[in-house]
């Protein structure tokens, strides 16, 4: 998805881009987003995340990431993230997880799903 696309919807609050064909984000796709608290992108395609694509996303809550072809995670995806609280990561690729993912002082992660995945 290229980062022009939601230009002008600075107000949106959720995104649910499910059970599309995505498989590549730009990386400042979703910059201008700064009052999203939902965000959907399971049932896509998606292999990789930079490490900053989810920069000025302050207000989000809700992260679903699940039923794609995400391998790997960098340590540094959801920093950004302070008020983060829900992640599926179901149904993915994933074989394990940075130790220190959502070791923050900040980190409010209560739910996190991993179900479906290659983890030893």
């Amino acid at each position: 998805i290229k980062s022009c696309y939601f230009t002008g919807l600075d107000d949106l609050m959720e995104l649910d881009l499910s059970n599309n064909l995505i498989t590549n984000l730009d990386i400042n796709v979703f910059s201008n987003l700064t009052k999203l608290n939902d965000l959907i992108l399971s049932k896509n395609s998606i292999k990789d995340l930079d490490s900053n694509i989810f920069t000025n996303l302050n207000n989000l809550f809700i992260l679903n990431l699940s039923d794609n072809q995400i391998e790997t995670l960098s340590e540094n995806v959801f920093r950004h993230l302070k008020k983060l609280e829900y992640v599926d990561l179901g149904k993915n690729k994933l074989v394990s997880l940075n130790s220190n993912i959502f070791d923050d002082e900040e980190a409010r992660v209560s739910t996190l799903k991993l179900i479906f995945n290659r983890i030893e």
